[in-house]
């Protein structure tokens, strides 16, 4: 009776660490589409100072930053690092601040957007950077 007792006990001290351990993680779609979407806006970011070095410091004309920023995105990750995995399939979720189309810095920098909101990249302080001036529409309508 004892042994049935602790083996009863063995296993809802197992099942219970499993509920605890297990749960926080069950629901990680959401968040692995948070990722790759922080992913990708660092590589549009990167893409975008590449694009940047070679021609005289400038970003591109706002209304082809992605087709010019392709050539800079290596291999398949050209594919998805323009395209927000939490919208829609056909829609790309990000965008392109045209007050820099063509600039080699923005005039007023506090009045860039970022490319990140605090629900995508919470640990990151909404700081103007030289670097990414990528705004992931999807989120910032919802923050």
């Amino acid at each position: 009776m004892k042994l049935a007792l602790e083996i009863v006990a063995g296993i809802f001290v197992i099942w219970l660490l499993s509920v605890l351990f297990i749960l926080p993680y069950g629901n990680d779609k959401e968040s692995a589409k948070g990722t790759a979407c922080l992913s990708n806006t660092k590589q549009q970011g990167l893409a975008l100072m590449l694009y940047g070095e070679d021609n005289s410091g400038r970003y591109p004309p706002h209304g082809f930053w992605k087709d010019l920023s392709k050539k800079y995105l290596a291999g398949e990750s050209s594919k998805y690092a323009l395209r927000c995995p939490l919208v829609a399939e056909g829609a790309f979720g990000y965008a392109f601040n045209s007050a820099l189309s063509g600039q080699k810095e923005p005039s007023n920098p506090e009045l860039v957007p970022m490319c990140m909101t605090p629900r995508i990249c919470p640990e990151m302080p909404p700081t103007v950077s030289r670097a990414f001036h990528i705004l992931d529409v999807t989120r910032a309508r919802t923050a």
